[in-house]
């Protein structure tokens, strides 16, 4: 048998964008290997405000990344940690335990969808739980389909996050099994009573019977059933768990210590007890929201919509203008023109960046206001929506909030952090009375590692 010296867990990671998976070495933690790779899995849908991508690109990006890390270390991996992108949900058939066989499957509707409208929402059983439930959320997008594509829901007997679908498809479980991470994201699920709203679901015909079953962080969901990707059959794997929560774990060490988070969205977060200020009930005004985390601790969040991927519409924009005017610019120089121009811009506007709404706040659209004719160039517009994404996760999660739960030290990390200084200038002026600590590796999968082998300990 090989010795602690030579044991690796391996996390996967799952993500909106793009999939990642970390080799950790078991006995000390630290990182051997990781692979990321964009999935571009993203698929029409059939309504104007939905998000759908497609999961057998997402599985064959995982099977990339893998092909990847040392085939030996693959061989030695004694347990795997799945996480990703949380509130989505996709569906599927029964298994027929046939090997890496994907089954047919649904799109997968991603946190992003926004087909359920606030009045639609409404329309629903107010959950019986303390977080409350958004458009892109699991349960949400269920009773959507529910009522409009019924037949569609007929044909499957699963669901789960595209997480979940994993596990269940290298364990071979019939019934899918998912955290209480997850499941909370899911909306319609209880967190004390660790239990579905069953009867509130009936009400509006939700079929009930394809929901996962729920289990603790740290369950282990079954063995591998076939050896995979040069994986060993029998490695033990873990119920999925949620991307923020792992990547928090990931990083925090102390009490003190709140992440800000920001790639495609952006979060500031920090661990609290359960009598930290959780709701019984869900306050959908709130823009702090309280996520399970690990040991029955739960995870003070703002979580705003809007992060890189504003940004991204920004350069997108830019680039439609000028194909407007018969020019082609790579998207690349777009981000480096915007950077040096920004860098020693004057000031700017006011934006309010919220281009995508805030699950609080569905109906808030992005707005400028304050334009003269001395701050229209390029440099200063972009710089004043950096400092509006900053500002507006600021209102999300005021610092006398974090300093009340005794916070110090703010560790940012993400793909827009690290790249772009304009971001990290703006965040260490809006906490200037925090500690704040860029460069961190902030990191979904690596936290799904570090989980599996704690768990091992």
């Amino acid at each position: 048998m090989a010795s602690d010296e030579g044991q690796y867990v391996l996390g996967i990671d799952l993500g909106t964008s793009s999939v990642k998976v970390s080799l950790l070495r078991q006995a000390c933690g630290s990182v051997i290997s990781t692979v990321s790779k964009a999935t571009n899995a993203d698929v029409p849908s059939d309504v104007e405000t939905g998000s759908e991508q497609m999961p057998s690109k997402i599985f064959t990006t995982l099977q990339e990344c893998l092909s990847e890390l040392p085939v030996d270390r693959r061989r030695q991996v004694t347990c795997i940690g799945v996480t990703g992108q949380m509130h989505g949900v996709v569906l599927w058939t029964k298994l027929k335990n046939e090997g890496w066989c994907v089954p047919p499957t649904s799109h997968l509707y991603t946190w992003q969808d926004q087909r359920c409208t606030t009045e639609f929402l409404r329309s629903l059983p107010q959950p019986n739980s303390h977080l409350p439930l958004s458009t892109g959320h699991g349960c949400a997008t269920l009773c959507w389909l529910q009522e409009h594509r019924p037949e569609m829901i007929a044909g499957y007997t699963c669901s789960g996050t595209i997480m979940d679908l994993l596990v269940a498809l290298l364990c071979g479980l019939v019934t899918p099994v998912t955290t209480v991470q997850l499941a909370a994201s899911f909306g319609f699920y209880n967190t004390k009573t660790m239990s579905w709203n069953n009867e509130l679901l009936q009400k509006v015909g939700f079929p009930l019977q394809i929901l996962p079953n729920v289990a603790e962080p740290g369950h282990m969901a079954g063995n591998l059933q076939y050896d995979w990707m040069g994986i060993r059959k029998d490695t033990p794997i873990l119920a999925a768990l949620g991307d923020v929560q792992c990547a928090v774990f990931s990083v925090v060490s102390s009490a003190s210590d709140a992440v800000l988070n920001m790639s495609t969205s952006s979060q500031m977060m920090f661990p609290v007890r359960p009598d930290g200020g959780v709701p019984d009930k869900p306050n959908v005004t709130s823009s702090i929201q309280y996520f399970p985390y690990f040991d029955g601790t739960y995870l003070a969040m703002a979580a705003s919509l809007n992060g890189g991927n504003v940004l991204s519409n920004m350069v997108s924009m830019l680039q439609q203008w000028f194909k407007t005017f018969g020019f082609h610019v790579d998207e690349d120089n777009i981000w480096s023109k915007l950077l040096e121009l920004s860098s020693d811009a004057s000031p700017g506007p006011v934006i309010m960046p919220t281009l995508f709404g805030e699950r609080h706040h569905p109906e808030r659209h992005a707005s400028v206001s304050g334009l003269t004719q001395n701050n229209l160039d390029l440099g200063s517009i972009f710089r004043s929506l950096c400092k509006g994404l900053i500002a507006n996760l600021c209102d999300m999660m005021p610092t006398s909030v974090m300093k009340k739960h005794g916070i110090t030290t703010i560790k940012a990390s993400g793909s827009v952090i690290d790249r772009n200084p304009i971001i990290r200038e703006e965040v260490t002026k809006h906490y200037g009375s925090f500690k704040v600590e860029s460069g961190n590796s902030c990191d979904s999968a690596t936290g799904a590692a570090m989980f599996c082998a704690k768990q091992l300990k």
